[in-house]
C-alpha cells in the first residue's frame, strides 16, 4: 500500500469504433467503448487530497464526442451515494474546457482532466483502520446527436480518520526574572513547564 498523500485515481476511457451493422439491433448506432477506473494509491487520509485523472482517447475519425458531462460519485459499503463527504474539484483540463456538458472531445483526439479530492473531516469514521469508499463516475455525451451514457465501475479506496490533539501547558502561578524597577540585574530563575498531549481523535498518533 503506497504512503504519497498525493494519490492518483485514473479513470481510463476508451472510445474504440462506432458499430454500424444493419439488423443489428444491440449495436447499430451505439458507440463500442471500454471504461475502466483505477485506485492507484489505496489508501488516504481525512483532510489529505489526492489527485484523480479521467482520461478520454477519442479514436474514432471525423467524429467528435459532444456535450460530454462527467459525474464523479462516492458511495460507501451499502451503497449509500456519500459524494458530499468529499470535496471534489477540477483543477486541470487539457483537450477539452469543460465537463458539465459545455464541451466535447474533437475526432481522434485525447482529452484529459484533473480533479481534486479532499475527504472531509469525520469520513474516516471512528475505527482507526478506516472506511472503504468506492469511487465511480457517470459519463455522458452525444455522438451525432445520439446520447450515449455509462457507468464507471467503481474502485476501492479507504479514508483513514486522523488524530486530534489538544495540547494542556502547566506552569508554576509565579516566575522569576529581572526586577525593571531596580538598577540591579538579577538572573533569571528557571522554572518547569509542563505539556500534556491528548488524542481526542480517532486516528493512530505517530512518532
Amino acid at each position: 500500500m503506497k504512503k504519497n498523500k498525493l494519490l492518483a485515481l485514473i479513470l481510463a476511457v476508451v472510445i474504440t469504433s462506432l458499430c454500424f451493422f444493419p439488423g443489428a439491433a444491440s449495436c447499430e448506432k451505439a458507440v463500442c467503448a471500454r471504461v475502466k477506473i483505477e485506485i492507484e494509491q489505496e489508501l488516504t487520509l481525512e483532510r489529505v487530497a489526492f489527485d484523480a485523472r479521467l482520461t478520454i482517447n477519442n479514436g474514432l475519425a471525423g467524429i467528435s464526442l459532444d456535450n460530454l458531462a462527467v459525474n464523479v460519485t462516492v458511495k460507501d459499503e451499502e451503497e449509500n451515494d456519500v459524494t458530499d463527504l468529499f470535496s471534489i474539484q477540477v483543477f486541470s483540463l487539457d483537450n477539452i474546457s469543460a465537463v458539465d456538458g459545455s464541451d466535447g472531445v474533437d475526432p481522434e483526439t485525447t482529452a484529459e482532466v484533473h480533479w481534486l479530492i479532499i475527504p472531509s473531516a469525520g469520513a474516516g469514521g471512528e475505527n482507526p483502520a478506516g472506511k472503504v469508499y468506492y469511487v465511480g463516475a457517470n459519463l455522458e455525451y452525444e455522438i451525432k446527436g445520439e446520447i450515449q451514457t455509462m457507468k464507471v465501475i467503481p474502485d476501492a479506496v479507504v479514508v483513514k480518520p486522523q488524530p486530534l490533539l489538544t495540547l494542556d501547558y502547566f506552569l508554576p502561578k509565579y516566575v522569576y526574572g529581572d526586577d525593571p524597577f531596580t538598577d540591579e540585574i538579577e538572573a533569571a530563575i528557571p522554572y518547569p513547564l509542563g505539556v500534556r498531549v491528548k488524542n481526542t481523535g480517532h486516528g493512530t498518533v505517530k512518532a
